[in-house]
């Protein structure tokens, strides 16, 4: 088998950061698919954290304004321009006015992460952040809470990124990110954060790492 063809069909320009790190082709290759099962291994954790943050967004707008927030003036008003335009856009795509469920999928995580800046602390989390995250630790203020919470979503919502794009991530503290996953998880809800742990497989595969020459 030659390599050199695979490293074309790839491309050099892709495969050069893994030649580097490793050497050889034939370990860049190796590290390659390793860090490709990693990324892989990564959409279950993250699909979980990504689903809760939003169901803990739309839980707070419901409460505030009602079942169909999307459509509320009100909530619009506190949007800056770009994020008000993202609502109104995941709207648009729905064909089935007031359904609130099938625009929630449509608005990205950056979307989600974004109400957790200190502008919504007065509005929102003041009143729903221990509400809504039932297990945060109590000897800690709301506003620090909730800077905690947008810091552990920046570095999640930073390699979600890469992995979408099929980038290098082997240099990243993957296990950081996952004790991240986890923490907010545990914050919501400690039996879900049981039920799903064991199936994070990410220290099998950290362990699996590929050694360079």
């Amino acid at each position: 088998m030659s390599h050199s063809h695979i490293v074309k069909t790839l491309s050099h320009p892709r495969m050069v950061t893994y030649i580097k790190e490793m050497g050889s082709i034939d370990k860049a290759l190796e590290l390659y698919l390793w860090n490709s099962k990693v990324s892989g291994a990564l959409i279950t954790p993250m699909h979980i954290c990504e689903v809760i943050i939003r169901n803990v967004v739309a839980d707070t707008f419901e409460t505030e304004f009602g079942e169909h927030w999307p459509w509320q003036r009100r909530l619009e008003l506190t949007l800056n321009k770009h994020y008000r335009n993202e609502l109104t856009s995941a709207r648009e795509k729905q064909s089935i006015r007031h359904r609130t469920s099938k625009v929630i999928p449509e608005l990205n995580f950056n979307f989600w992460q974004q109400m957790f800046v200190s502008k919504y602390d007065q509005q929102f989390w003041n009143q729903h952040l221990y509400s809504q995250f039932p297990n945060l630790p109590a000897n800690q203020t709301i506003s620090t809470m909730r800077e905690s919470i947008f810091n552990d979503l920046e570095k999640i919502r930073k390699l979600r990124n890469r992995i979408a794009h099929h980038e290098p991530i082997f240099k990243k503290d993957i296990l950081d990110v996952i004790n991240r996953i986890t923490k907010l998880t545990n914050y919501r809800c400690q039996i879900t954060s049981e039920w799903i742990s064991p199936h994070y497989l990410i220290e099998e595969i950290l362990a699996q790492r590929p050694l360079s020459k």
